[in-house]
């Protein structure tokens, strides 16, 4: 079973690092962290999978619960940027 996370607006490579997209979080996303297994549903309808190796978000100077999050960044491991592209979806394995 999947859950979606985001769809992907953007990408960028930090080489040694890897790949990192951004979007906006989903209606009912479920918590996430670090070391966390997904699928990406390409818009060709392909699918590949990854770990997520960190997490970003806007920080505010405010305690902010996670209800309140709406756009993320993923550090995704052993991808390339051809590998995603725009319109891709995060899916979070379970």
């Amino acid at each position: 079973m999947t859950r979606k996370l985001i769809t992907v607006d953007e990408t960028f490579l930090i080489q040694g690092r890897g790949l990192v997209v951004t979007g906006l979080k989903e209606k009912n996303c479920a918590e996430i962290k670090g070391g966390e297994f997904v699928e990406i549903t390409r818009p060709n309808n392909t699918t590949i999978k990854s770990q997520i190796a960190g997490i970003e978000f806007i920080k505010r100077t405010n305690p902010i619960e996670f209800a309140e999050i709406r756009r993320f960044a993923f550090l995704l491991r052993d991808l390339s940027k051809e590998d995603v592209s725009k319109g891709s979806v995060i899916n979070l394995l379970s």
